[in-house]
């Protein structure tokens, strides 16, 4: 029996724990799509791990922090696309050069360390690469089925008019992203409040399907080992009208998975990564639907993220991974931590 080919061969940027534990089980997951055929990290141990995972034949590995092992990575003909799983500050050099040497580009959220690299990314790349190469930001959040439930709901539920969304998690000092030293030491604005707030904001710009147009936020470190910050808190406001509340905490003393409560006039929505439920509001009382739950939260929206890229690869498709989606994320978290320090409304 003749076996297909996969229609893309790939290359990975970067070997550490969100490369080991999700991107590649995703991609050995679509065997059709993607084919493995080099894995770079600056070390070689590293690489070599990611490696043995890996269930594509003949990868090879590459190491190394210099641009030429990138540039020979890059050079290669039998590859089409690149996965980047680099640090924050690595990645926006990265995106460049795969984007200059002809690849497609898949890369990790967040899109840049600050709105104006990543602006600058985004205006290059519509300017010199839009039409012929696809570049999406991974954002997994844009794929929870509990989170597509929600926005296809809000036309249910009347005129929105108010939301809140609440997050609390403990990130210990053995936390295993926490002993990764670029997490230690950010360099970066905000800390894990930039790295995973993003993620939220995705979420609820999703489900909401308007944009946030002005923050008043206060930022705090309520932990030593996680700076330069860990909570913040804002009122937002969103184009439709509708006001809402955001929590998010990396440091609190137990962890609560993110719950999203949006009020219409003629209803209302909770939901989370894992939970939907829609309220109708009815003359005759109340009518609740059923808890509607995913356990393949973890897992299923990174292989549809990686599922869409490939399609938008190989058909010009477009995909909720756009880098002006993140853009848009960045610049909220960016909003709130200015407003935080600026004592006004952003």
């Amino acid at each position: 029996m003749a076996t297909t080919e996969p229609a893309i061969g790939l290359a990975i940027f970067g070997a550490g724990i969100f490369a080991k534990e999700r991107h590649l089980p995703a991609i050995n997951g679509l065997p059709f799509l993607f084919a493995v055929r080099a894995i770079h990290s600056r070390t070689e141990k590293s690489a070599r791990e990611l490696r043995a995972l890996c269930e594509s034949p003949d990868v090879d590995v590459y190491f190394g922090e210099g641009e030429d092992v990138i540039r020979s990575v890059l050079a290669r003909d039998d590859i089409q696309a690149v996965d980047i799983v680099v640090p924050i500050l690595a990645t926006p050099a990265l995106i460049r050069m795969c984007l200059a040497a002809g690849k497609h580009v898949i890369s990790e959220k967040p899109i840049a360390p600050s709105v104006s690299i990543g602006k600058e990314l985004v205006d290059l790349y519509e300017a010199e690469f839009a039409k012929t190469l696809v570049w999406g930001v991974a954002e997994n959040f844009r794929y929870m089925s509990t989170f597509e439930k929600a926005a296809v709901a809000m036309e249910t539920i009347g005129r929105p008019l108010s939301c809140q969304w609440q997050f609390f998690a403990s990130v210990a000092p053995d936390n295993k992203y926490q002993q990764t030293q670029w997490r230690q030491k950010p360099g970066y604005q905000g800390g894990y409040l930039l790295d995973g707030g993003v993620h939220h904001i995705a979420a609820i710009r999703a489900v909401m399907r308007s944009e946030i147009v002005e923050v008043s936020g206060h930022v705090s470190q309520l932990q030593e080992h996680l700076p330069p910050a860990d909570t913040l808190t804002a009122s937002v406001k969103f184009r439709n009208g509708a006001v809402g509340t955001i929590l998010i905490s990396f440091g609190h003393a137990r962890t609560s998975p993110p719950v999203f409560t949006v009020h219409g006039d003629r209803g209302c929505i909770r939901v989370g990564r894992a939970e939907f439920q829609v309220t109708h509001y009815g003359p005759d009382g109340d009518v609740v639907s059923p808890l509607e739950t995913d356990a393949q939260f973890e897992t299923a929206p990174i292989s549809a993220e990686f599922s869409s890229f490939a399609t938008a690869v190989l058909t010009g498709s477009k995909t909720r991974l756009g880098p002006r989606e993140a853009l848009q994320d960045l610049a909220v978290i960016e909003a709130i931590i200015e407003s935080s320090e600026r004592k006004v409304a952003v």
